[in-house]
């Protein structure tokens, strides 16, 4: 029993630490957007990971990840995603990062990949460019129409197929519109 409770207290210290290192503390101040953030693992360690790039003044960047499995080889893996995407961000378009990514990730474990959505977001145009690999796809409400969507886009898991290619498709956004 004794054993038992160290290795829960471990646990939980050990997921603490994730969210304050790995998870960024607030997301980027931009008048113009809103955000909301809900972080809630299965486990004291989870592979969810969500992170914010900037590549440019005028774009900014949203990835959301799950690494396979739950508690501990998943927190390790969404590690290893969180210094893929920072060696990717400055790629220019988000297929280009999911495949940078996907290249950084190859040869994980046999049974571990990571899903991942990542879009970017031009203050100038509205427009709204994403690719996916393998994630659930967010849903893009209207707020003219009230109608909810899909943001469909299709790319495999990322760690497994070398040379994978990320479609992107580009959705238009406007003010009150909502990415969930």
């Amino acid at each position: 029993m004794a054993r038992d409770a160290e290795i829960l207290y471990n646990l939980r210290a050990a997921g603490r630490l994730q969210r304050r290192v790995l998870l960024p503390h607030a997301p980027p101040d931009w008048p113009e957007v809103r955000w909301a953030v809900h972080y809630a693992p299965l486990d004291h360690l989870g592979g969810d990971y969500y992170d914010f790039a900037a590549p440019t003044a005028d774009r900014l960047g949203v990835l959301m990840a799950d690494a396979s499995g739950h508690s501990i080889p998943a927190a390790l893996v969404a590690i290893l995603a969180r210094y893929a995407f920072a060696d990717a961000a400055h790629a220019p378009s988000p297929g280009e990062v999911l495949g940078a990514m996907n290249a950084r990730l190859q040869d994980l474990a046999e049974e571990r990949f990571v899903t991942a959505f990542y879009g970017v977001y031009d203050r100038r145009t509205g427009a709204f460019r994403y690719a996916n690999a393998g994630h659930p796809h967010p849903l893009l409400v209207e707020a003219k129409t009230g109608a909810v969507r899909p943001l469909v886009a299709r790319g495999f898991v990322l760690g497994v197929i070398p040379d994978e290619v990320y479609a992107e498709r580009v959705v238009p956004l406007a003010p009150g519109d909502r990415v969930c």
